[in-house]
């Protein structure tokens, strides 16, 4: 059964969540989106700050690798895999 369409809320505000901040993570064999926060336009120089503070303090086991944190769009329906970067926001909060 699908489920039914819903609106993501940004964590820090409750509006309405367009973009996602996260690192792209390995174990060698596997990729994916490891996610700090799920924000809003308005609260994402807050959050991009805070998932760079909490990246330095990443350990990671042998053959594991993990990025510094970068934004996606979200966009309804796509996976991680799917979502489009925006490296013109990493830039803009610097």
């Amino acid at each position: 059964m699908a489920m039914p369409p819903y609106t993501i809320q940004c964590q820090a505000c409750g509006a309405k969540a367009s973009l996602k901040v996260a690192s792209h993570w390995s174990d060698g064999e596997t990729r994916e989106l490891k996610t700090y926060s799920i924000v809003c336009d308005s609260c994402l120089d807050a959050a991009l700050k805070m998932a760079k503070a909490r990246h330095l303090h990443c350990q990671v086991l042998p053959g594991e690798s993990i990025e510094p944190p970068g934004v996606w769009e979200l966009g309804a329906g796509k996976s991680s895999g799917a979502l489009v970067r925006r490296p013109d926001l990493e830039n803009a909060s610097q």
